[in-house]
């Protein structure tokens, strides 16, 4: 398969990140946050999973794509650069709108057990 479209135009909201991924407090972000958090990252820092992410967009080909009436929905899977250097296998999930060339992240879910 291939890798993201327009990769170098993908964004990764810091919101996202902070309020969401990396938010202990969120109804359904708090265990995604503890995952990562044990991989050493951290609420305080969102830009280096920020990094990380993008990195794991560029380093890994898209699994899966599928087209609905809104636009296009990619799934990446593969190895997340850490700051502990384990580097779990997760699943980003990128969507790219209608008249759109960017694509966006939607979330990252961990895949198997997390204890790379």
């Amino acid at each position: 398969m291939p890798v993201l479209p327009n990769i170098d135009e993908a964004v990764v909201e810091t919101a996202k990140i902070s309020d969401y991924l990396l938010s202990e407090s969120h109804p359904q972000g708090s265990t995604k946050a503890q995952y990562f958090m044990r991989f050493g990252f951290d609420a305080s820092r969102p830009e280096e999973f920020q990094a990380a992410i993008m990195l794991h967009a560029k380093h890994n080909e898209v699994t899966a794509s599928e087209r609905n009436r809104f636009g296009v929905k990619h799934v990446i899977e593969g190895p997340l650069e850490t700051p502990d250097g384990r580097n779990p296998v997760v699943r980003s999930i990128w969507f790219i709108a209608e008249n759109e060339a960017a694509p966006r992240l939607v979330t990252v879910v961990p895949i198997g057990s997390g204890r790379q």
